[in-house]
């Protein structure tokens, strides 16, 4: 009998002084939910990096986030991170980044009577470069391998936030054609469909004298095994 296990949220919270920055705030959330099978193993994190300038130790260069899931006997995972930064600068200005990010894996059952599940790790990371400025983009890339007992690799894919959709979907499928399921492929049906997700959303603001200006971008992607054979929308 599957069961539902949820990894709690792990929050790393930052505030840093220098003469190029007045003030820093961040808030990282990193939240992994799976339905696993009674022998399930997990293990979930995330790990914040702040690295300075090595002639000035008081100029921050850049922040980067690891976020990970790794677990076996797994049926389906789910790994979610949020990101609010605030900085404002020697000149005065704020400057707001908030990120959210989520990848998720829904597998079928096993040929071995749906008794044993897989092999599944996730990483989430984000990178944030103030070498030239504050008026940055921060960089988002997702990881996924999946091992089944049986058939070995299935999945071992990544992906950025640089990907559009059409390019995702083709790593997806390049990287499902050569698992080598072949005549497997009969285990991704109803009612145990193959299911893949990955999504983030990045929102920005700069404030200087009452004036704020706001940006940023969004994108969503899902894949079922129906898509897959044409039966889906």
């Amino acid at each position: 009998m599957d069961v539902t296990k949820l990894v709690l949220c792990m929050i790393a919270l930052f505030i840093i002084s220098s003469p190029g920055i007045s003030e820093w705030k961040d808030a990282t959330t990193s939240t992994a939910e799976v339905v696993a099978g009674d022998e399930a193993l997990l293990e979930s994190g995330v790990h914040t990096t702040l690295q300075v300038d090595g002639q000035n130790p008081d100029v921050l260069k850049s922040k980067s986030v690891d976020s990970w899931l790794t677990g076996k006997d797994i049926f389906s995972a789910n790994l979610a991170s949020s990101e609010d930064l605030t900085i404002t600068d020697e000149n005065g200005i704020l400057h707001k980044y908030s990120t959210k990010t989520k990848q998720y894996i829904t597998l079928p059952k096993g040929s071995n009577q749906a008794t044993e599940g897989y092999d599944v790790a996730m990483v989430g990371q984000s990178f944030y470069d103030f070498s030239d400025s504050f008026d940055i983009t921060p960089e988002l890339d997702f990881g996924l391998s999946i091992n089944d007992p049986e058939l070995k690799k299935i999945l071992d894919l990544g992906i950025s936030s640089e990907d559009s959709p059409k390019d995702l979907i083709n790593k997806f499928l390049k990287s499902f054609g050569e698992s080598g399921l072949g005549s497997n492929m009969d285990r991704f049906f109803e009612p145990n469909n193959l299911m893949y997700g990955a999504e983030y959303d990045r929102a920005y603001s700069d404030s200087n004298n009452g004036v704020t200006c706001n940006w940023g971008d969004s994108q969503k992607v899902a894949l079922d095994y129906a898509w897959l054979t044409g039966d889906g929308s």
